[in-house]
């Protein structure tokens, strides 16, 4: 199961939910949030100072100042108004950022409009990428307006891409359904079956 590292003021916490799953949650109840991205090995050495009792993230460390590194706070909700702004942190020269309301995700141009500093709120940590969170939500929005071309692009070859695996899967499956029922008895080469593995009657 997903996880992702929760910090509201002095208690941190690390949860077996989908990013997705929770954030959802603290929209519908109106709590404000940020979100901020995470290396692998950063995450790992997280979890193992929240199992200690203490989590360092927001003291000085390698020459960062005592809050996290802003520049990977890529989500932001300010529990006021009614949408989640997604910005793609490693884009210097992005001049907006996305926009998630009530089942919309569109993409506004409003450069300095939006504050992703931590001010409070609750933290979540997640080793989820921008690429990752946008990609899930042109998947999973019914409403879509101004999407870049380029994060559509990428959008429909990642399905594309699990279409060709669940495919792959599928007919490995139905490889191992005949083998076993060969071995059973219950296979004929007077039998035909259909792609589904149901005999033909």
């Amino acid at each position: 199961m997903d996880k992702i590292i929760v910090v509201y003021e002095s208690q941190n916490k690390v949860i077996d939910m989908s990013l997705y799953d929770f954030i959802d949650i603290q929209y519908k109840n109106g709590n404000p949030f940020i979100v901020c991205n995470v290396t692998s090995d950063e995450f790992v050495n997280m979890v193992e100072q929240v199992r200690k009792g203490k989590l360092y993230e927001l003291e000085p460390r390698l020459g960062h100042s005592a809050m996290y590194n802003q520049f990977r706070y890529m989500m932001n909700f300010d529990g006021k108004s009614n949408s989640i702004s997604i910005r793609d942190y490693d884009n210097e020269n992005e001049t907006g950022n996305y926009s998630l309301s009530d089942g919309q995700l569109e993409y506004v141009n409003n450069e300095g409009e939006v504050d992703f500093n931590s001010k409070g709120g609750i933290k979540i940590y997640t080793m989820e990428t921008f690429t990752k969170v946008i990609n899930h939500y042109i998947t999973n929005t019914n409403n879509l307006k101004n999407i870049k071309v380029d994060d559509l692009k990428r959008s429909i070859s990642d399905l594309e891409k699990k279409i060709k695996e669940l495919r792959e899967k599928k007919y490995r499956l139905l490889g191992y359904a005949y083998i076993n029922l060969y071995k059973n008895g219950l296979y004929s080469d007077d039998e035909s079956y259909s792609d589904d593995g149901i005999i033909k009657k």
